[in-house]
């Protein structure tokens, strides 16, 4: 019997991936088709080539997860979850798509590097990243992940969260990068306040000392948070001034991105 120790990490063995207890669920997943919307157990193991008693056990792990639902006759489908889970993929792609202008006109206009992200967790995860005419070395690329209450564009999203997620968030403890960092649970509910009250977040040296962001949410046409866009520069450049500037122009391009996803403001 092979051994793990023959298979690079990057690329797994197929045989080692279909063994899993997650390659086998994945493998019930994929035995439905078009054509058959509801497949019972026996039909099940026999598509997967796995025994009754394993494909029953894990349709019920499914169904309790959303990702499979069983009929009154004892037949199973795919499940509601998919389809959430289908319809973030396409949000999360049109997000993508009506940010990209935005984006590459913020940093040409400002020479500052631009952000795009969203929440995953207690972290952002990057969607989109241009670089501006300023040289600038930044902890972020597309794919990348920070912990949300230590960037700007995090904090942007973040402070929408409810009172019993943010202290539950610094219940689990804050990361400390810098003497800036928010170190206290007084400390992010205080600046989750001012986020909600001027719409505008501020990373100055939190995440790295030299560092500066000003960020902005991005809302879908629900009017919930679903994003934010940040502009980065190093300290010495973003002055006080400069910064009001730029948060000019982040709250102009996140208003626009919010407007093409169907956010409408309201007198």
């Amino acid at each position: 019997m092979a051994t793990s120790a023959v298979t690079h990490p990057s690329a797994p063995d197929p045989a080692t991936v279909a063994e899993s207890s997650v390659g086998k669920a994945l493998a019930i997943l994929d035995c439905f088709d078009a054509h058959d919307h509801t497949v019972g157990v026996t039909e099940m193991a026999r598509r997967v080539g796995l025994p009754k008693s394993t494909v029953h056990r894990l349709a019920v792990a499914l169904v309790d997860a959303g990702y499979l639902e069983r009929s009154q006759d004892g037949r199973y489908r795919l499940g509601i979850h998919l389809f959430e889970l289908g319809h973030r993929v396409t949000a999360v792609d049109a997000i993508r798509r009506h940010a990209a202008p935005v984006l590459h006109g913020l940093s040409r206009v400002t020479g500052e590097t631009s952000h795009l992200a969203i929440l995953d967790g207690n972290d952002v995860v990057y969607l989109d990243k241009v670089d501006g005419s300023y040289s600038l070395d930044v902890p972020s690329r597309v794919g990348h992940r920070n912990p949300a209450v230590a960037t700007a564009v995090g904090k942007a999203i973040l402070a929408w969260k409810s009172r019993h997620d943010l202290l539950a968030l610094a219940g689990r403890g804050l990361p400390v990068y810098t003497s800036r960092s928010l170190q206290s649970v007084d400390a992010l509910l205080g600046e989750a306040r001012e986020i909600r009250r001027s719409n505008l977040a501020l990373d100055d040296g939190q995440r790295a000392v030299n560092l500066v962001c000003v960020a902005a949410p991005v809302r879908d046409r629900t009017s919930n948070v679903v994003a934010g866009i940040s502009l980065a520069g190093v300290r010495e450049r973003l002055t006080v001034e400069r910064r009001v500037e730029l948060a000019s122009h982040i709250q102009a391009g996140a208003a626009r991105i919010s407007a093409d996803l169907g956010f409408a403001t309201r007198g």
